[in-house]
């Protein structure tokens, strides 16, 4: 948290590397035999959602390095949830990013608005629109 605050353009960095690399991933992965990894796959990946068991316990979560090398030697078989059950995992609905993308974008009119009529703008509004934007882009990616 005190990250976003104090170097938004970080997190969208990472952010954005992340969305990259699933992209990567999921396009790497599909044409090694792959036909059904997606990105929703990739980020779940990324994000540390398969875990290498041994003998019903687990022993550390499965970097993308980890899940080529041992599925391709054989060691482990390949995970064969579905899309539908990563998006299930999800903890964001469209109802709840539609209300914060609304208020959001609310904000954004009703500042453009009270700054053409030539009303007063406080100092906060003013740091709340500038921190709308980097987290805009870090929402989206």
């Amino acid at each position: 948290m005190a990250q976003v605050l104090f170097a938004p353009e970080l997190v969208i960095m990472w952010a954005a590397r992340q969305h990259r690399d699933a992209k990567v991933l999921a396009e790497e992965f599909q044409i090694k035999g792959r036909p059904g990894w997606t990105k929703p796959h990739a980020f779940f990946l990324i994000m540390g959602g398969f875990t290498l068991y041994k003998r019903g316990k687990p022993l550390r979560v499965l970097e993308w390095r980890d899940l080529q090398v041992l599925a391709g030697a054989g060691r482990i078989a390949w995970p064969d949830i579905t899309e539908k059950e990563i998006k299930d995992r999800s903890k964001g609905d469209y109802l709840s990013k539609g209300i914060v993308v609304l208020q959001t974008t609310w904000f954004i009119v009703q500042f453009i608005a009270r700054a053409a009529s030539k009303l007063t703008i406080t100092e906060l509004e003013v740091v709340t629109l500038a921190f709308s934007t980097p987290i805009g882009i870090t929402y989206y990616l």
